[in-house]
């Protein structure tokens, strides 16, 4: 009988001791949240409306976040706005995409094209292959980079407004 009692004392043991231990390793393996390792300001809210001329200065430059409109397929009034810095070795300084890092880079993902002339353009002369293409890319931005907010342009295709911060979306109205 005693034999048994010590037999039931070892399970009860090794049972605490198994919890005990992959509830650490659980608790480990979690990731820590940490503040941003970039200087700066946060980026902004998911409300801001950018001109072309503001969106310039988020190219990763000098530690800026790396942001890249797009043309919402679904939605063609709308130019979605990302915050692509997560992928800072695909857009920032001196990777193979920094091209689009701060621009309307629409034509240029619709073209595949990485030449600096091909970034901005005119969508309506895709072909459809190409409008095809730029749904990909939207899907796929769309699935892995946050959205932080709109490109605003005038009917000519140039930025609107003149204001050196972004504007809440609220404050424009559609």
């Amino acid at each position: 009988m005693d034999w048994v009692i010590v037999c039931a004392v070892l399970i009860i043991i090794a049972g605490i001791t198994i919890l005990t231990v992959g509830n650490q390793r659980s608790t480990q393996s979690k990731p820590k949240s940490s503040p941003s390792t970039r200087s700066g300001s946060l980026p902004p809210p998911k409300s801001d409306v950018f001109t072309s001329a503001q969106l310039l200065s988020f190219n990763g430059i000098n530690n800026q976040p790396v942001y890249i409109a797009v043309q919402n397929p679904f939605d063609t009034s709308e130019i979605t706005v990302f915050d692509m810095t997560s992928g800072i070795d695909f857009y920032g300084p001196g990777s193979p995409y920094h091209v689009f890092a701060g621009r309307h880079a629409s034509h240029g993902l619709a073209m595949s094209s990485t030449d600096r002339n091909d970034v901005e353009g005119d969508l309506n002369k895709l072909s459809a292959s190409e409008l095809d293409t730029l749904t990909q890319w939207y899907l796929k931005f769309e699935s892995k980079y946050p959205k932080v907010g709109l490109l605003r342009e005038n009917e000519s295709g140039s930025s609107a407004g003149t204001t050196s911060h972004p504007q809440s979306v609220d404050s424009v109205q559609r």
